[in-house]
């Protein structure tokens, strides 16, 4: 880690901490390290954060859902531009029929309501990367997250500095390390 140094107002600093400061909190400190890389990865193409954390099993499931939203979005933009263009022709007499229609008001709530759909599927597509983004991002964390068979943990009394006893309890993390956190009650 980084010293600890007295500063000319006689407090303690950390010369780490000061160092990589600008670097912890930049706009783009949050693609440092594997979970940032796995977003960043999810972000330029579907699916690339489950594949950079070799969760194989899972990239399918997102292309699938990715895929599919995308193409109805795709689809029913297609058809509202085709609505629109005969809705705006029809209007302004540039078309004297659309597939059997003279009226510009028969097509108007057809378009409408295919708009809406239109617009919800670009909204939903977003929502379902940004979820897959945010799954990629999370699961690299997990990745290195130490999951250990002991969960038990320990009252026992505890002398005090003050003599009196407090109860505290031991939660053993990582036998493997032998290393121990401890909470105090």
């Amino acid at each position: 880690m980084g010293q600890t140094e007295l500063d000319s107002t006689g407090i303690f600093s950390d010369s780490l901490y000061e160092a990589t400061k600008e670097n912890r909190f930049g706009l783009f400190s949050v693609f440092k390290g594997k979970p940032g890389k796995a977003a960043l990865a999810g972000l330029i193409f579907p699916s690339a954060g489950q594949f950079y954390n070799k969760r194989y099993w899972k990239v399918p499931i997102v292309l699938a859902a990715e895929g599919t939203i995308l193409y109805f979005a795709i689809n029913r933009t297609n058809y509202w531009n085709e609505l629109n263009s005969a809705y705006l022709g029809l209007l302004n007499e540039t078309i004297t029929e659309y597939r059997g229609i003279t009226d510009p008001q028969v097509i108007k709530p057809t378009r409408d309501f295919v708009r809406k759909e239109k617009d919800y599927l670009w909204i939903g597509f977003g929502i379902v990367h940004l979820l897959a983004i945010t799954e990629a991002f999370v699961d690299a964390h997990l990745l290195d997250f130490d999951i250990d068979d002991d969960l038990s943990f320990k009252i026992a009394p505890r002398p005090t500095p003050l003599d009196f006893t407090l109860f505290h309890v031991t939660i053993p993390l990582n036998q493997k390390k032998q290393s121990k956190h401890r909470y105090f009650l």
